[in-house]
């Protein structure tokens, strides 16, 4: 029975989410029973076995249903989220503690996609900050595993989307400091290593798309500030900023070679970052030698592919 759930949940929870938009259906299924057990029945993760995709489709329907009740969904994903801490602080078996935060971003970044501007406030507070203020650690303890890194880069990416444009200066101080973290862990145990193994290839331009697209992101927002890194502890949303800045560009340059740039995504991306650093030539000057050319090695891949 639970097999056959599944199946049916993949086939139609797109077009459920679809047939949501609707404002009269959206009052027909907050009052559908139906739904809100299928609700509990996630959020006791009794679909262990459905795909990522779905989960986020599920729990953006779900916030967008019960917007006026949001404890009935975050509360279960609190506990989820609990039960994830314990079992990470008590170094039990890797691999079902990997799936048990696979899971838990699945439904955090659902959640978030689905958050109205209204309710954006209570979801940070309540439950993504909590989440998110710990992700540098998860990401120290749970390097190894590659999907899980991506998931968390990936929750920066749609936190700095969803959230972050709502946040007062303290709080993007506070996100943006939590973000440089993340990517600070992330450089220590990527920095400088290029790969000739094509599934690490393939995972490391998924992982730089997260990083490069969270850039972009940041950059839409006219708070793209660079200048030099700055070595004390950032107090300025300036400063933070600034110093994410230039530990992407540490992470990125020196292993950005001809193999990854043939992804057509990740070329976009990068050369897009590249344009907007230029736009103040003056940025340069802070640039140490060998961070520089790398610069001009990306320049000049560019010019052969042309």
């Amino acid at each position: 029975l639970m097999s056959s759930e599944n199946e049916v949940l993949n086939v139609s929870a797109g077009g459920l989410f679809k047939f949501s938009r609707n404002k009269d259906r959206m009052i027909a299924l907050r009052k559908s029973n139906t739904l809100r057990v299928l609700a509990q029945k996630f959020g006791q993760n009794e679909f262990q076995n459905c795909s990522s995709a779905l989960r986020k489709i599920m729990y953006q329907l779900f916030v967008s249903v019960y917007v006026e009740e949001l404890d009935f969904i975050i509360r279960p994903l609190i506990e989820q989220y609990k039960h994830f801490c314990t079992e990470l602080k008590s170094s039990g078996n890797k691999e079902q503690i990997r799936n048990l935060f696979l899971v838990i971003s699945d439904c955090t970044i659902g959640l978030a996609n689905g958050v109205s501007s209204k309710a954006s406030q209570e979801c940070w507070n309540s439950y993504h900050l909590h989440v998110y203020s710990d992700l540098p650690h998860i990401m120290v303890e749970m390097h190894n595993y590659s999907n899980v890194v991506h998931s968390i880069l990936n929750m920066m990416l749609q936190f700095s989307i969803m959230f972050a444009p709502f946040f007062s200066q303290e709080e993007s101080i506070g996100f943006y400091n939590t973000s440089l973290q993340i990517l600070k862990e992330y450089a220590k145990f990527n920095n400088n290593k290029a790969s000739s193994d094509s599934l690490r290839l393939d995972e490391l331009e998924e992982e730089f798309i997260c990083i490069l697209k969270f850039l972009q992101e940041i950059s839409n927002r006219d708070i793209f500030f660079f200048d030099i890194f700055v070595s004390h502890s950032p107090s300025s949303l300036t400063e933070v900023v600034n110093n994410v800045i230039f530990t992407s560009i540490h992470i990125l340059l020196p292993v950005m070679k001809l193999e990854m740039l043939q992804n057509e995504k990740l070329c976009c991306l990068y050369y897009k970052l590249l344009e907007t650093l230029a736009a103040d030539s003056d940025r340069f000057q802070s640039f140490p030698r060998d961070l520089f050319n790398s610069l001009i090695d990306s320049v000049h891949y560019a010019f052969k592919a042309t």
